[in-house]
């Protein structure tokens, strides 16, 4: 019996895992975590019924064979991911303030130091870094120690470097290296003559119709729901990864266009994951794709991409929309899409006939 319930646990754990790499299609690998996984590593090679499921999808069963699958052996991995978790934020916040020191010194605003504004922060530090004479000096050993390549100026990638050469104590007590939105280093309050009344401002038409267009925009954001990926009718039946392009940026720049995974739907929508939320959303519901239009863009060499089209969800006075720019990562996958987006969309307006 218990041999017996670890099979069926073996089963459908297999699958789900097979599930979860061809929806994130992660060709780097799998890594498979966790003290239960740990213990039952030996049964887990050895047995079968894990690797059968995991193998078991069908025709997408070639993309699984892309797609190595580790098992970790340490059972430590929250530690490990709240670790990596602290240094990288205090690794941000140390470059925030080296960067605000930076700019401070920076009193040419020419984004490079001389060895006068070095000279600067020792004065500001005053006589708790020494005599004047003193900290001369040490302005100058500073200087040498982070001018890297030497030509009497020092860039930010070179002040970054040496940020943790410079005494704690007087960054530490650098007033303009504190926010100042913390309660303990606020302004004194203002009196009553130095207050001035608000400005007349968003009134004007300029103002009304920005205003409108970045409120069309969240709502049209807004209407796209989550789904769950996992439940058979919002798995794929045709899925690649398209390049989005964000609304009303260069199409030239590379930053302007977003990676993600589309996919059809077996229902009859079109949905996609969210890098940027973490999540799978509705791009187009089953019951609205009868209406979508969709089209080709000509290729232009003023684009980093090519092979675009452009899709554009119907609208309504609840939900309005504007069309969207992708482009494939060849020609190819774009005919399919052309293909796929024929097919849906007849096949809905099909539907929507008979009822």
């Amino acid at each position: 019996l218990c041999e017996k319930t670890l099979k069926i646990f073996s089963d459908a754990y297999g699958a789900q895992c097979a599930t979860f790499a061809l929806y994130v299609q992660p060709f780097g690998g799998v890594y498979i975590t966790g003290g239960v996984t740990k213990k039952m590593r030996e049964w887990l090679l050895k047995e079968g019924s894990f690797m059968k499921a995991y193998y078991d999808k069908g025709r997408l069963t070639p993309v699984l064979h892309r797609v190595p699958l580790m098992i970790v052996n340490s059972d430590d991995m929250g530690q490990r991911g709240a670790h990596l978790r602290a240094v990288m934020l205090l690794k941000s916040e140390v470059e925030v303030q080296a960067k605000r020191l930076f700019d401070a010194l920076d009193v040419n605003n020419d984004g490079v130091l001389f060895l006068s504004e070095l000279e600067g922060l020792f004065e500001m530090a005053g006589n708790k870094v020494g005599r004047r004479r003193h900290r001369l000096e040490m302005a100058a050993r500073l200087m040498e120690e982070l001018d890297s390549d030497k030509n009497g100026a020092v860039t930010f990638a070179e002040f970054m470097k040496g940020y943790n050469k410079l005494p704690t104590r007087m960054v530490s007590e650098s007033a303009f290296l504190h926010d100042p939105n913390d309660p303990h280093h606020q302004a004194a309050p203002m009196e009553m003559q130095d207050l001035v009344s608000p400005p007349d401002r968003g009134n004007d038409p300029d103002s009304q119709a920005a205003l409108a267009e970045e409120l069309r925009k969240f709502q049209s954001k807004e209407r796209r729901k989550a789904i769950d990926p996992f439940q058979d009718s919002h798995a794929p039946l045709f899925q690649t990864r398209l390049y989005k392009r964000l609304t009303d940026k260069d199409p030239a720049k590379e930053d302007s266009w977003l990676h993600r995974v589309y996919w059809v739907s077996n229902s009859g929508g079109i949905n996609y994951h969210s890098v940027t939320e973490g999540k799978a959303l509705q791009y187009i519901g089953p019951d609205r794709v009868a209406d979508m239009i969709f089209t080709r863009i000509p290729d232009d060499k003023k684009s980093c991409k090519q092979h675009r089209f452009r899709i554009e969800p119907p609208s309504d006075e609840d939900n309005p929309s504007q069309p969207t720019e992708f482009a494939a990562p060849s020609q190819d996958v774009m005919e399919l899409w052309m293909i796929e987006l024929a097919a849906l969309k007849t096949k809905a307006q099909e539907k929507r006939a008979q009822k």
